[in-house]
């Protein structure tokens, strides 16, 4: 029969989480998914800007797909009201929004879809460029949220 003794050698358990005034472990703060914080006004340095830019919720599909829509200004086939990208949060990736955004270089008679990313550095900042770099001219472009608008 083997007999086993308490060792000084073994490590230490580990500090029981601490209690809230309810008896319940402390819940670590929720993660923040920025790329569903996208909504809002913001200020964005396509060509020949800035200019403003309203993102909402396209009323035409369910769920969180964004429709972005050039509010002043205007370059090539871009003018206001008209809609420069569409795109949805990625479901893997907390601060990437995935989508199409419409190239509206001057020259052409209308403006062509080409993919794009858009990368969230924060609540107020966000970067959008190509998946295929040069498709289309001015790339990457640099949003900055209006100070009217706040995050959500």
């Amino acid at each position: 029969m083997l007999s086993g003794c308490a060792s000084n050698n073994s490590p230490a358990a580990p500090p029981p989480l601490p209690l809230s005034a309810y008896g319940l472990p402390v819940q670590p703060p929720p993660v923040v998914n920025l790329n569903q914080q996208i909504l809002g006004q913001w200020s964005a340095t396509y060509p020949g800007g800035p200019f403003r830019v309203d993102i909402e919720n396209d009323p035409l599909l369910s769920g969180n797909n964004y429709i972005a829509t050039l509010t002043d200004g205007g370059y090539g086939t871009f003018h206001a009201g008209s809609i420069v990208f569409k795109a949805t949060p990625d479901q893997a990736v907390p601060n990437l929004v995935v989508g199409s955004q419409r190239c509206p270089d001057p020259g052409y008679i209308s403006a062509f879809e080409v993919s794009m990313t858009i990368t969230m550095i924060d609540a107020n900042n966000f970067t959008e460029d190509l998946v295929h770099k040069n498709s289309c001219q001015g790339f990457p472009v640099k949003f900055t949220r209006s100070a009217s608008s706040s995050s959500p």
